[in-house]
């Protein structure tokens, strides 16, 4: 049917508004999403929180560090616009102080969007362009106390690249020297990106790689791959502290150095001996071989093991730990811990008694382990991750195997945290918590360049009980 000339002309005014009212659309799109890019990267923690606030402000309001602050791309790719969207729909600081109605929303939102895509480096982990161009590899130290510190990582991996690299970037600095262990069932995507990360940035090393079995020795022996890796490297770091893939800092770079310097060469190690005879003789009273075909822990059946070597007295701890170099050393090289390591070979989760054990002046004094704690060990408070466990604990996210995953509901906790980390986040569940985290980490970094440590307990820290049995 032929259009009136009437109608055809309103037909046109109509389309030609359309097309503009998209294109002014499509501009104010891309100038937010230059003003939200993670190339640029800001945050949305403002004056009145208990977190520093920043003096650089754009016209939204939300702070963006001039040290940080780089040309972006000059198309955004898909992370960026997925930032943007974030940043228009999520008011972190609102979500670090618990606000219900910004938690609804986050909710609301992770159920809007429920995935969060890759970045294009971890996807298609080829070429250093990405980490060259984007800020949070940053290429100088924040301050020359952080330069002089350097400090080294362990990360032991077996999936979800794209959380990985939310942690590595997370923690980057030049100074600083990292070790990945890649589990040898690991998709290959984890381990090309673990590669790509090894070629571009020069501090990133991979371990030799273990088929890493739960309960089993080969989880200590990854973590004792990438230590005896970071003694071989140039870099004169001072502490090596050992991670997952699923953690996350909930201090800067800076703080953590000071928090080092204030350890003065001591550990930061769990450990309890009462619950080794109550609860756990049954991990090491009889031995265990890793079932093949079903790759898990087995109990050999009437199988009975010896006690431990040299009169070493066992102490439950965790896998985690703060350790000092010379008593890294000390563990790679001493004759009484190979000895050790040779028996926890047939003992259910190793990882679990071996670092309290050699950690423990107090039921084993005789092995002189560099920086060990002399006190009971029961005595002292560790620090080093926070680990929901026990159902009285907080928990806002939800529980597997006993461990609570995070949740954007649990940040007011975690920022308040005396902790150096926390495990343990599932960025396929809830990539708003990361997201937080990460602008409120970059805030304090960024405050913290011009040497102001507002909010930082030394205190608290100069008091702990290994700091002062060490003095």
């Amino acid at each position: 049917m032929l259009r009136s000339p009437k109608t055809s002309l309103m037909f046109l005014i109509f389309l030609s508004i359309s097309l503009l009212y998209i294109h002014l659309s499509k501009l104010r799109d891309e100038q937010e999403t230059l003003d939200h890019s993670s190339h640029s990267p800001q945050m949305l923690i403002r004056t009145g929180s208990n977190v520093p606030n920043l003096a650089h402000v754009t016209r939204s309001g939300s702070a963006i560090s001039p040290a940080l602050r780089m040309t972006p791309y000059p198309k955004c790719d898909e992370e960026c616009r997925q930032v943007a969207r974030l940043n228009r729909r999520i008011d972190c600081r609102a979500i670090i102080e618990g606000d219900p109605k910004a938690l609804s929303s986050a909710e609301r939102y992770l159920d809007e969007h429920p995935k969060l895509a890759a970045p294009e480096r971890v996807l298609r982990p080829t070429g250093c362009r990405p980490y060259r161009t984007n800020p949070f590899y940053r290429r100088t130290a924040n301050s020359p106390d952080e330069e002089r510190f350097p400090i080294a990582y362990s990360i032991v991996a077996h999936r979800k690249p794209a959380q990985l690299e939310r942690l590595v970037r997370a923690i980057y600095w030049p100074q600083n020297v990292y070790c990945v262990h890649v589990d040898r069932k690991a998709d290959s995507n984890l381990a090309q990106f673990v590669a790509n990360l090894v070629t571009c940035l020069p501090n990133v090393i991979m371990a030799e790689r273990e088929v890493v079995v739960y309960g089993g020795y080969t989880r200590l022996k990854a973590d004792l791959n990438c230590m005896s890796a970071l003694l071989r490297h140039s870099a004169r770091w001072r502490y090596v502290i050992n991670l997952t893939g699923e953690e996350y800092p909930l201090k800067t770079n800076r703080e953590l150095v000071e928090i080092l310097r204030i350890y003065n060469g001591s550990n930061d190690v769990e450990g309890t001996s009462t619950q080794v005879t109550n609860m756990f003789s049954s991990r090491y009273v009889n031995r265990w071989r890793v079932d093949r075909l079903r790759g898990v822990m087995k109990m050999v059946r009437g199988s009975h093991h010896p006690p431990p070597p040299d009169n070493i007295t066992l102490v439950k701890g965790s896998t985690f730990g703060v350790f000092s170099r010379p008593f890294v050393e000390f563990v790679l090289t001493d004759s009484t811990v190979t000895r050790f390591l040779a028996w926890l070979e047939d003992v259910w989760s190793p990882d679990e008694l071996f670092w309290s054990t050699l950690n423990s002046g107090y039921r084993n004094p005789g092995l002189g382990a560099p920086g060990s704690y002399g006190p009971p060990p029961e005595s002292k408070l560790w620090l080093a991750k926070y680990v929901s466990w026990s159902p009285k604990d907080p928990c806002r996210g939800r529980r597997v195997r006993g461990i609570c995953v995070f949740s954007s509901a649990d940040l007011a906790l975690l920022v308040a945290r005396k902790e150096l980390f926390a495990n343990k986040f599932y960025i396929e569940r809830d990539y708003v918590a990361l997201h937080c985290l990460e602008q409120w980490i970059h805030n304090r970094t960024s405050v913290q360049s011009d040497g102001q440590m507002t909010g930082f307990d030394y205190q608290f820290y100069k008091q702990m009980s290994h700091v002062r049995s060490g003095e």
